[in-house]
């Protein structure tokens, strides 16, 4: 252990020395840090909002499906739902294909 730079081996027993334990430690370079996850902050529906007409500035002519997952989730929410709905009433973005039930594509105006 000493040779590969291991941390030398702990040895604990009780006082009657009815048992020992040996503890080796792991070598710093197989640790690794585990980074405790950071709490998804919710998204404001003005934020939601800003953010959809963002990510169509930058990728124009997504589904809705492909727009949410560009945004970060997962599925699309009924915040991007009405987001989206409220753009097109606002004038801001439109459906490329109206005609079309499923699959159609946002534009950004």
């Amino acid at each position: 252990m000493e040779q590969n730079g291991s941390e030398v081996p702990i040895f604990e027993t009780d006082e009657e020395r009815n048992y020992f334990t040996v503890v080796l430690p792991t070598h710093q370079k197989f640790q690794t840090k585990k980074e405790s996850p950071q709490p998804k902050q919710r998204k404001s529906y003005f934020e939601v909002k800003a953010l959809i007409l963002s990510t169509l500035e930058e990728k124009n002519d997504l589904s809705t499906p492909e727009l949410a997952y560009l945004m970060g989730y997962s599925k699309v929410t009924d915040t991007i739902s009405r987001a989206v709905k409220e753009l097109i009433t606002e004038g801001k973005i439109t459906y490329l294909d109206s005609k079309k039930i499923r699959g159609k594509k946002i534009h950004l105006i």
